[in-house]
């Protein structure tokens, strides 16, 4: 009896010892992830903050150029910066002065009116597939027809027949 009792000892110390050790693995994977994710929290909080700066800096310079003409800030809209950022290179588009930005300007939408006839229509590239396909053109002539890929007319077709 006694060794049967020492044997169920042994059997549940074994298992208690085994389950403390894939507690403790799983807590210091816990505490690694844990450290894991305050390191990317602290990246992107400094990305932040980088981007947030350059806004500042680039703000400034607006206001110190629109000082030196003489203007306020409400006369003019948010503008290009004076360079590329990606190729460094001087941007063609310049707003010194209230002619250049006149210039730059672009035309404001004027609504179609009850006496303008002149209508433009061109129906979309989807609805060209549909019209194909309902008139009996096969995917290929469809594809051809429109110079488009026999892939790129199957997704819109079948897209077409997942949503309705």
């Amino acid at each position: 009896m006694v060794v049967f009792l020492l044997i169920i000892s042994f059997i549940l110390h074994g298992v208690l010892v085994l389950s403390m050790v894939i507690l403790s693995v799983r807590v210091k994977k816990a505490q690694e992830l844990e450290t894991r994710q305050k390191q990317v929290a602290e990246d992107i909080e400094q990305m932040f903050t980088a981007y947030l700066l350059e806004i500042k800096e680039e703000n400034e310079r607006f206001q110190q150029m629109l000082n030196m003409e003489g203007k306020t800030a409400t006369d003019y809209s948010p503008s290009y910066p004076e360079r590329n950022r990606v190729s460094g290179a001087e941007n063609p588009v310049h707003t010194y002065g209230k002619q250049n930005f006149e210039k730059q300007l672009k035309p404001v939408y004027q609504p179609l009116m009850p006496g303008n006839e002149q209508v433009n229509y061109e129906p979309s590239f989807s609805t060209q597939v549909f019209s194909l396909q309902d008139q009996g053109y096969s995917i290929e002539e469809i594809a051809r027809q429109l110079n488009r890929g026999k892939t790129e007319i199957a997704l819109i077709l079948k897209f077409n027949q997942q949503n309705m």
